[in-house]
């Protein structure tokens, strides 16, 4: 009698681990697939953090031209000035 009872408690007590094992694999399963929604989403702002910076870059090199080209208006008013006077 206890021996049938030592291994009935050894087929429960393998069956639990079993349940355990498969809702550890499901949870590091999930895991993993949380990491990877991750990863994209960090790939994601990656590529547009880089996108705004072309856009700041282009909005920059704007910049700067109408500032030169600003700076060329005057010269050219101060020199026209000049020589009138």
């Amino acid at each position: 009698h206890k021996l049938k009872g030592l291994i009935g408690e050894i087929v429960h007590v393998t069956d639990e681990l079993e349940k355990r094992a498969t809702l550890l694999a499901q949870i590091s399963s999930d895991v993993t697939e949380a990491i990877n929604q991750v990863n994209e989403a960090v790939q994601q702002v990656s590529i547009e953090a880089q996108r705004q910076q072309e856009n700041i870059n282009e909005i920059t090199e704007g910049m700067r031209f109408v500032a030169e080209t600003s700076s060329e208006s005057v010269r050219a008013m101060d020199e026209f000035e000049a020589a009138v006077n």
